[in-house]
């Protein structure tokens, strides 16, 4: 699991996650001094996002200097999310995609190694959350239509990954609209920002 912290985390959490990897530069020990297994990755991306999204938005690029950005200390959420939106009704509009399409962000890893198990598996559990949630094969009278549901999926340019990743899906049977970025000019975090659910596969199958 990706995810900020795991200063609180105990030995229960070891039930549902076997290994965390974690963003803030803190120490990851709880009051009884358990050490959950764990690894620190930095912030380095996050960086990267943010200064994309400030930049492209055109709201707050003159925040981002040469080698750093400056946040405000009060109104730092609300900033993003204000550049956020931006780039995500650019992104909507790129794409022709309208306010009630469900958006649903894979990034199937960087190795063929893990695409292979990764985008088989995922396939396979996204067709049935289509088949599920959406008219008419969902039990819901109130289920949107298979339409509204696109799937978007982040490529790193230039890769073996990405031309197994393309390949693949030429014989796949997606239920819905599939919508590919790569990380050329930033699109996949473009992407990120309009996204509703975000699957990102860490973990190689050999640790699992």
């Amino acid at each position: 699991m990706l995810t900020n912290t795991v200063r609180h985390w105990d030995e229960n959490h070891g039930f549902f996650c076997d290994e965390a990897f974690y963003t803030y530069a803190l120490k990851q020990i709880n009051k009884k001094n358990f050490v959950y297994p764990s690894h620190y990755i930095g912030q380095y991306g996050v960086y990267d996002a943010l200064r994309h999204i400030f930049i492209k938005s055109g709201i707050f690029s003159e925040f981002v200097k040469e080698d750093s950005i400056l946040v405000s200390r009060f109104h730092s959420l609300d900033d993003i999310e204000k550049a956020r939106q931006k780039v995500a009704e650019e992104f909507r509009k790129a794409h022709n995609l309208s306010s009630d399409n469900t958006l649903i962000f894979l990034a199937p890893g960087d190795t063929v190694e893990e695409n292979v198990y990764c985008i088989e598996a995922f396939i396979k559990g996204y067709n049935e959350f289509i088949y599920k949630n959406s008219y008419p094969t969902s039990l819901s009278h109130y289920a949107p239509p298979k339409s509204q549901f696109k799937l978007v999926i982040s490529l790193h340019k230039g890769t073996s990954s990405e031309t197994f990743v393309r390949e693949y899906l030429k014989n796949s049977n997606i239920e819905t609209d599939l919508i590919i970025v790569t990380n050329e000019n930033n699109e996949h975090f473009d992407a990120i920002c309009v996204r509703n659910y975000l699957y990102i596969y860490l973990i190689k199958k050999d640790f699992i």
